[in-house]
């Protein structure tokens, strides 16, 4: 009987803990003389969100937000279309003088993406 009600008192706790999802970014520029690119920046956190779907639709978000000015011969973001694998994406924006390669993870909030 008693576990019953203690069933009834955790349901609602047990429903309403979400975990917070955050979308991190991360930059490498590509060294001229190797060809490798060479990451820039630590990881950095972008955003959160309630669910993965929010994240994962503001990393589609951050795509486009690059690839508003791609311009033949001056600005290309590869590739054309975002493409996601589990929750992570890269692009590249590269200019006639350089490249940067960008990385967009989204994850739980108590993981950080690995280095």
């Amino acid at each position: 009987m008693y576990w019953l009600l203690i069933i009834f008192l955790l349901i609602p706790q047990i429903a309403s803990a979400q975990s917070a999802w955050v979308h991190w970014k991360r930059f490498a520029e590509r060294n001229k003389d190797s060809g490798l690119y060479l990451i820039t920046t630590p990881w950095l956190t972008e955003a959160a969100f309630d669910t993965r779907k929010e994240c994962i639709n503001r990393m589609l978000e951050f795509y486009k937000e690059y690839k508003v000015y791609d311009r033949p011969g001056s600005y290309h973001v590869t590739p054309d279309t975002p493409k996601l694998t589990d929750n992570k994406m890269v692009f590249y924006t590269t200019w006639p003088a350089s490249s940067v390669k960008i990385f967009s993870e989204c994850w739980p909030s108590n993981i950080k993406p690995s280095d």
